[in-house]
């Protein structure tokens, strides 16, 4: 009898229930699935918190940039601006190349010392480069990464736009022009206050910074707040937030002169169209905009930072990197624990051991 029961007990120490393997398997794969995607959330969002609790968030001004720019209402003198620079490029050019100075030297130069011509050419090109850098009227590649970091920083479309800076339609205000600027400022109060949330939420995590570094807190905490805002509070925002906006400057859709066959009729007649349209069009683009600032974006900064004692700084793809490789020892002490109860569960006393002699390593080594 008493080989019988020390048989059975090796039995259930050593033996996989029926469908135990692949339970564990279904189990183990589950949940290095979930831990992934909490390190692809976790890091580029502790990055982003570092980066903001030194720079601070942009946006949250509606009278600022990017909404809004310091050339005037709406930014439209910024046009005349530049055409006022591009004249002054034109009259510079000509001076310093069409002037008698300057012909004088070149055939002197050509006649004389070649040598001189090539550093009359090259002091002129560098003073017409100086001129260009400080008009910004040189071409320039497109350069995605540094559109997306300045975007908050400066006034650009939507908000900068042919169709508000026209000046006969400010003046006549027609009708595209009212709708377009209707909508333009409900994305306005639906993006400057839903970044001032944003920027409490990222407060939040400094708040025990006296006792952990908000970057660590957001890397355990974030992912899960992030996944909060955007399954939950992101949808509720965005489409309240436009519903709000959009009565909020209805005063937007109505013209100076209120002596015109079509109004009110066409303008209530499309007004109460698209009181429906923008909330789901204009919420679901800022869902995907909120998804992109919080996981995507930090991939595009420079902004560079140390990472614990190392006295080296690194940015973008390189720090989210190693944020997590610096916090490797704990995430994978976390992952075998999770791995071993389910060891203990699915299979048997014996792997459900060996796992927790892993863990164990890990933590201590």
């Amino acid at each position: 009898m008493a080989d019988d029961k020390k048989k059975s007990k090796k039995i259930k120490i050593t033996e996989i229930p029926k469908g135990g393997l692949k339970k564990f398997g279904s189990n183990v794969g589950d949940i290095t699935l979930k831990f992934v995607v909490f390190l692809f959330i976790a890091s580029p969002f502790s990055y982003l918190t570092k980066i903001i609790n030194e720079t601070g968030l942009g946006g949250t001004d509606p009278t600022k940039a990017p909404f809004n720019s310091k050339l005037g209402p709406m930014g439209c003198l910024a046009k005349d601006g530049e055409k006022t620079a591009m004249k002054m490029y034109s009259k510079f050019k000509d001076n310093v190349q069409g002037s008698e100075t300057f012909k004088k030297l070149s055939s002197m130069a050509d006649k004389y010392v070649p040598e001189t011509k090539a550093k009359i050419d090259k002091i002129a090109n560098e003073k017409l480069n100086k001129f260009e850098e400080k008009t910004n009227l040189k071409k320039k590649k497109f350069n995605a990464s540094e559109y997306i970091r300045n975007s908050l920083k400066e006034w650009s479309f939507p908000y900068k736009s042919d169709v508000l800076c026209d000046k006969s339609n400010i003046y006549w205000e027609p009708l595209t022009y009212r709708f377009y600027r209707w909508i333009i400022n409900t994305t306005i109060f639906s993006y400057a206050y839903g970044r001032q949330a944003l920027e409490f939420v990222f407060e939040l995590f400094s708040m025990a910074e006296d006792y952990v570094a908000p970057d660590t807190v957001a890397f355990f905490i974030g992912p899960f707040v992030v996944l909060f805002i955007m399954r939950l509070v992101g949808p509720i925002y965005s489409i309240g937030s436009h519903v709000v906006g959009e009565f909020g400057n209805i005063g937007n859709l109505v013209p100076r002169n209120l002596f015109q066959w079509w109004f009110p009729f066409i303008t209530m007649f499309i007004a109460m169209f698209l009181l429906f349209i923008i909330p789901i069009v204009g919420g679901g683009v800022q869902i995907a905009s909120l998804v992109f600032f919080l996981i995507i974006y930090p991939f595009t900064e420079k902004t560079k930072f140390s990472i614990g004692k190392d006295e080296k700084q690194y940015s973008g793809p390189m720090f989210i990197w190693k944020n997590i490789t610096s916090r490797l020892k704990y995430i994978l002490t976390f992952y075998f624990a999770i791995i071993t109860s389910y060891a203990f569960t699915d299979l048997n006393v014996m792997y459900g051991s060996i796992f927790a002699f892993i863990t164990l390593f890990t933590y201590l080594y």
